[in-house]
């Protein structure tokens, strides 16, 4: 089967699903975008609909190719630069998969415990995330410099819901991880103890 181009219809919904959070809504489906996290999503349970790999990529990857067949995958290959056109990170991954959204919206969680942590109101290439209303009294963990979303952001987008700021740190929490860690315990220890 020939490698499919930018232009081919299932390259452009592709496109519109790295893209668009209301494509991502409507269709029930997301990308997973790189083979670690493809293998861990699998490991996880995801469900996946296609596969698309780089020139070569089958090839360098194939016990993860063949995994996805195993599971009854379809895997297409793309051309040469497709990826760099269509991928959502800063280096381009040579596997991306589309899987069904899980079932679960965040108004459907019955649980003791809810935390958030670095919520992302902005997606990375800057477009607003559609994200569903946000329990009242959920704790969410912010990162003080978070690039897709500050305290102050969710503050202001989620007012019944609790703020916690990490000082200085990033949405990755690098350097910081120990004290996000800390109020993610504390919190969960008081909800559930």
């Amino acid at each position: 089967m020939p490698a499919l181009g930018p232009r081919h219809h299932r390259v452009r919904r592709l496109r519109e699903l790295i893209r668009d959070p209301r494509a991502r809504r409507d269709e029930g489906a997301f990308v997973v975008e790189g083979p670690r996290i493809v293998e861990a999503a699998i490991d996880r349970g995801a469900t996946f609909e296609s596969a698309y790999v780089a020139p070569g990529a089958e090839r360098a990857f194939s016990a993860l190719t063949e995994r996805l067949r195993g599971l009854g995958v379809p895997i297409e290959e793309l051309k040469e630069g497709v990826l760099e056109r269509i991928g959502d990170t800063v280096t381009p991954q040579p596997v991306l998969a589309v899987a069904a959204t899980p079932g679960t919206d965040l108004d459907d969680v019955r649980a003791d415990g809810l935390v958030l942590v670095g919520l992302p109101l902005r997606s990375v290439n800057g477009g607003d995330n559609d994200l569903p209303p946000v329990p009242d009294d959920t704790l969410i963990v912010a990162a003080e410099h978070d690039q897709f979303g500050t305290a102050a952001e969710l503050r202001e987008r989620f007012p019944k819901a609790r703020i916690a700021e990490v000082r200085g740190a990033d949405h990755f929490f690098v350097g910081h991880r120990d004290e996000m860690a800390r109020l993610v315990t504390e919190e969960l220890a008081r909800t559930l103890g």
